[in-house]
Formats: C-alpha cells, structure tokens, sequence
C-alpha cells in the first residue's frame, strides 16, 4: 500500500504540474510561474530529471513538489513514470525497513517521533532557506 500510495501521488502530482499552465492566465499565478524560472526546471530537468525524481523522494517537501515541476516542464512521461516506480519501490522498501529495525533495536524511539520528524522536516527545509538568503544578499 506504500508503493501504491507514493507512486500514485506522484503521478498525481505530474497531471496537475501537466494543467497547471491554465492558471498563468491569473496575474498572481503569472509572478509565482515566471517563465524563465520554468525555463531554468525545464534545463534542470534536461541534466538532472531522472536522478531528481529518483532523490526527490527521500526529501520531505521536495517530494511533494517534484512532481508537479516534471509536469509544468512536460518530462517525458514514460520516463516519469520509470523513474516514479522506481523511486516509489526504493523510497517505500528502505523506508519500511528502516522504521522496522529502529522499532525494534530502540523501542523507546516512539515516544519521540514527533520531534525526530519535525527535525527531519527542518533540515530538509534548512538548505533551501539558505539558498534563498544567499540569493537575496547577491
């Protein structure tokens, strides 16, 4: 049900990135999807796509959007969806036994799950607020 569940969500996150050019004709939509930012992910996608959806799904938040940017940039959608089932096979496999063997080499680790998730959270988060700091000092 991991499997499925991930790799349906991507796939549903690559339809709405396919539509989401209908919304350019709002004034808001057109500041957040500037073309030459769709520009820059499509080059991205170009060098790096197979290799991004692949780690994409190991990072909480990017995983969300990841997708949906394959979309808006039209990647091959076999392609996608290859690297989408593989992503989901290895994300939903390591993931499972990951959980099973902290559960059962450190049974404590439950009661604190909520603050090892948030911090996974924010350090995933960490890198692209710096990215964006650093861009602005420039």
């Amino acid at each position: 049900m991991i499997f499925v569940s991930t790799f349906l969500g991507g796939m549903f996150g690559y339809y709405v990135g396919t539509h989401i050019e209908k919304l350019l004709h709002y004034s808001l939509f057109r500041k957040i999807l500037r073309e030459k930012d769709i520009q820059k992910a499509r080059v991205f996608f170009e060098k790096y796509g197979k290799s991004a959806i692949i780690f994409s799904r190991f990072v909480p938040v990017v995983r969300t959007f990841m997708p949906i940017v394959a979309g808006i940039v039209k990647m091959d959608y076999k392609l996608f969806i290859r690297y989408s089932l593989l992503s989901s096979l290895l994300w939903s496999t390591i993931i499972t036994f990951i959980g099973y063997f902290l559960g059962n080499t450190f049974p404590w680790i439950k009661d604190y799950m909520p603050v090892i998730m948030i911090t996974v959270v924010i350090l995933s988060i960490v890198p692209a607020i710096i990215e964006v700091m650093r861009k602005r000092k420039n």
